[in-house]
């Protein structure tokens, strides 16, 4: 069946010097993995790096066939064209790690189409925000609502995470980022079934130290 979809990238992994796999979470799909043929040379690799950094937004055509547990993709195209996403290391490295947190996520081929808006509005926002210090903070906060888990400033356990509800919470230190993260780590781990720790989390806190 051919499908025509929004996507967007959560991970390209090689699996040797012919063939990778795209893993994308789609709008009409949900989370569906994809052949990647002709990797060839170095420079191609590095090419395919670049088409497909995390979170990259696409339009995408491709076939899918109910016996097959790896779809072929056919033809993409970038449906929003970052500004300061691809040259601003702070926004990169929150991009992977917010991108690591959905794979390890978002484990069920199940179409969400809310939560892929939700997804494109973070794309957006990590974007185009001036200050995206913050950004994956107010993510790992929003996702958890959207996975039914949601945090409520109001409860007396939740106090350490009242900081983010709180309209001046651009103004965090780096230390608070630190520990809020840390934090929402473990509330990921005690409340998401399954759930891996990102190995972006060491980059996060290094870049963001």
């Amino acid at each position: 069946m051919n499908v025509s979809t929004q996507a967007i990238v959560l991970h390209l992994a090689k699996v040797n010097d012919k063939v990778a796999i795209l893993h994308l979470f789609t709008r009409d799909h949900g989370r569906v993995p994809y052949y990647i043929y002709g990797i060839g040379s170095a420079h191609k690799r590095n090419r395919l790096a670049q088409l497909f950094m995390p979170l990259t937004l696409l339009d995408i055509e491709a076939v899918h066939l109910q016996n097959r547990d790896i779809q072929q993709l056919k033809e993409f195209t970038p449906s929003y064209v970052a500004t300061q996403l691809n040259s601003d290391i702070r926004r990169q490295t929150e991009a992977l790690f917010i991108a690591e947190m959905l794979f390890n996520t978002l484990v069920h081929p199940m179409p969400d189409p809310i939560l892929f808006d939700f997804l494109t509005e973070v794309v957006h926002h990590l974007d185009q925000r001036p200050d995206p210090e913050n950004v994956h903070l107010e993510f790992l906060v929003s996702f958890l609502e959207q996975l039914g888990f949601g945090i409520d400033p109001d409860n007396p356990s939740h106090r350490l995470f009242r900081p983010l509800f709180d309209e001046e919470h651009k103004d965090l230190t780096r230390l608070q980022r630190q520990v809020l993260l840390r934090a929402l780590m473990d509330y990921y781990q005690q409340h998401v079934p399954a759930f891996r720790m990102p190995h972006s989390l060491d980059i996060m806190t290094q870049v963001f130290a």
